[in-house]
C-alpha cells in the first residue's frame, strides 16, 4: 500500500487517490516470474522532481533540471507512470438547491 510521497524530503501522506503520480515498477525475477511495486509522488513534488531507476535497479527521486541526466534504462525492470493527475478536476455539476 502506498502511504507517503516517495520523495524522502516530503512528508505528504496519500489521503486521496487521484492526485500526483503513481508509478509501477515491474521487476523480472526469473523466467516467468515478475513482481510489481507501486510508488507515489505527490502533486507538490511533481514540478521539481522525477522518479527514475538507478543502474543497480533501485528507485530514486531526482531533481528535474536541464543539467541532470537520467540513468539509462534498466534491463531487469520497467518503471512506468501508472496514473497521473497534477490537480483536482473541476466539477461541471451545479450545486443542488436546499
Amino acid at each position: 500500500m502506498i502511504g507517503k510521497c516517495l520523495n524522502p524530503d516530503c512528508d505528504a501522506q496519500m489521503r486521496e487517490v487521484g492526485l500526483g503520480e503513481i508509478y509501477s515498477l515491474e521487476r523480472r525475477l526469473a523466467l516467468a516470474s515478475r513482481r510489481v511495486e507501486f510508488f507515489w509522488l505527490c502533486p507538490a513534488c511533481l514540478p521539481e522532481h522525477a522518479v527514475t531507476l538507478t543502474e543497480g535497479g533501485s528507485i530514486c527521486v531526482v531533481d528535474r533540471s536541464p543539467n541532470h541526466r537520467l540513468p539509462p534504462p534498466n534491463p531487469a525492470a520497467d518503471l512506468r507512470v501508472a496514473f497521473s493527475m497534477k490537480k483536482r478536476p473541476v466539477s461541471n455539476r451545479k450545486p443542488v438547491a436546499a
